[in-house]
C-alpha cells in the first residue's frame, strides 16, 4: 500500500465518496476490518461519525476516550479490545485539527502500517478541505444540533480553527458554538509576519453577524492591499460608517507579529473594560485606536486583552492556566472549560 497511490485515488474520488474509497483501499491493502471517519463537532466536545443523513451512529466524547485523546494530543492511539484493535489516527492539515480516522484490525498492525496510516490521514485531511467546496456531507457530520443562521454565517467566515507553521501556532474557537452572534477571528501569514484580528459585532443574531461580515471582509480587503495595520482599521471604519452611518459598530483587536524579531504591533479599537463610547469602531473613534509595539514573548497577553464578561473577572486565574498549556489548542480547550 503506497501513500502516493492512495493520494491519487483520493484526488480522483468524488467529494462525497472519500471515505468509501479509503475503506476499499485499507480493506484490500492492509486487511482492515472497518474504517470510520470521526469529525470534531463545532463545540469541540464530541467526535461525530461521517455518514449519510439521517446518521444512526453514536458520537464519541472527546474526553475519556482513546479517539478523543488521539485528537487532543495529535498522536496515534491504539484501542485494544477482546478480538480487535482500533488505530485512531489524527486527521489534521497544517495544524488544523479536523478529526480522527478509526481503522479496525484483527491484531496490532506493525509500525510500517501505522506510519502509512498517519500519512494517509494527512492526505485525507487535505482532500476534506477541498471536498467541502462541493458537498455538505462533512459539514453536516460536525453538527450535534442545528446551527442558528448567525452561527452558520460566522463559522463559514473563519479561516479555520487552528494553524501551525514554523515560528508560530494558532488556535481559536467560537462560543456558544451553535448560537454565536457577532464574534469572529481571522489570520494571515507571510514569510515575515503574522496578522491576527479579533472582531465582535454589535447586537445579536443575524444583525451582529452581518456587521461582523462587513468588518472582517473590509479588514481583509485592506490587508490584501498591503496597507499598514492602522490604515486597515481606518479603512474598515470608513466601510462601516459608510454603510451603517454610525448605527452599528464592532470592537476589534488587530495584531501584527514580526516573525523575525518577535515584535508585536497592536491596534485596539475597543477594550472590554472601556466605557460604551470607547467600544465603537466608527469614524469618530477610529483616531483613538491605540497603536503600539510591545514585546511578543507573552502568548497570553492578547488573549487576556480579548476576554470579556465573566472571563475578564477570571483573567488572572486563567492566565496562570494558559501559561502552562503547551499548544494553542490546549489554550482553547482551557477557555472552553471556563465558558461552560
Amino acid at each position: 500500500m503506497k501513500t502516493t497511490a492512495v493520494d491519487r485515488l483520493l484526488r480522483e474520488a468524488a467529494p462525497h465518496e472519500l471515505l468509501a474509497v479509503l475503506r476499499a483501499v485499507l480493506t484490500a491493502g492492509c486487511d482492515a476490518l472497518a474504517v470510520e471517519l470521526l469529525l470534531a463537532d463545532y463545540g469541540m466536545t464530541e467526535l461525530q461519525p461521517v455518514a449519510d443523513l439521517p446518521c444512526s451512529r453514536e458520537p464519541m466524547p472527546l474526553r475519556g476516550t482513546v479517539a478523543g485523546t488521539a485528537f487532543t494530543d495529535q498522536r496515534l492511539g491504539l484501542e485494544t479490545g477482546a478480538r480487535t484493535v482500533i488505530a485512531h489516527v489524527p486527521v489534521s492539515v497544517r495544524g488544523d485539527r479536523l478529526g480522527v480516522l478509526a481503522v479496525t484490525f484483527a491484531a496490532v498492525p506493525d509500525s510500517t502500517v501505522l506510519l502509512e496510516l498517519s500519512r494517509i490521514a494527512e492526505a485525507l485531511a487535505h482532500e476534506l478541505l477541498v471536498a467541502g467546496r462541493d458537498t455538505d456531507l462533512y459539514l453536516q457530520a460536525q453538527r450535534t444540533s442545528r446551527l442558528t443562521l448567525a452561527a452558520e454565517m460566522q463559522w463559514q467566515l473563519l479561516p479555520g480553527r487552528s494553524c501551525t507553521r514554523p515560528g508560530f501556532a494558532l488556535g481559536g474557537q467560537l462560543e456558544p458554538a451553535y448560537a454565536v452572534h457577532g464574534d469572529s477571528f481571522d489570520w494571515s501569514a507571510t514569510a515575515r509576519s503574522l496578522t491576527v484580528t479579533l472582531v465582535n459585532g454589535m447586537g445579536h443574531g443575524v444583525d451582529a453577524a452581518m456587521v461582523t461580515h462587513l468588518a472582517v471582509n473590509a479588514l481583509r480587503n485592506a490587508r490584501r492591499a498591503g496597507v499598514p495595520l492602522t490604515a486597515q482599521a481606518e479603512l474598515t471604519d470608513q466601510a462601516l460608517h459608510g454603510h451603517y452611518d454610525g448605527r452599528e459598530y464592532v470592537t476589534a483587536l488587530l495584531l501584527r507579529l514580526d516573525l523575525r524579531t518577535g515584535a508585536l504591533e497592536v491596534v485596539d479599537t475597543g477594550s472590554p473594560r472601556g466605557a460604551p463610547s470607547q467600544l465603537r469602531m466608527t469614524r469618530a473613534c477610529a483616531a483613538r485606536g491605540v497603536a503600539a509595539v510591545v514585546d511578543g514573548t507573552d502568548p497570553t497577553a492578547a488573549i487576556r486583552a480579548a476576554l470579556t464578561g465573566e472571563l475578564t473577572r477570571r483573567a488572572a486565574e486563567l492566565a496562570r492556566e494558559l501559561a502552562t498549556a503547551p499548544e494553542p489548542a490546549q489554550v482553547v480547550e482551557t477557555l472552553e472549560r471556563a465558558l461552560r
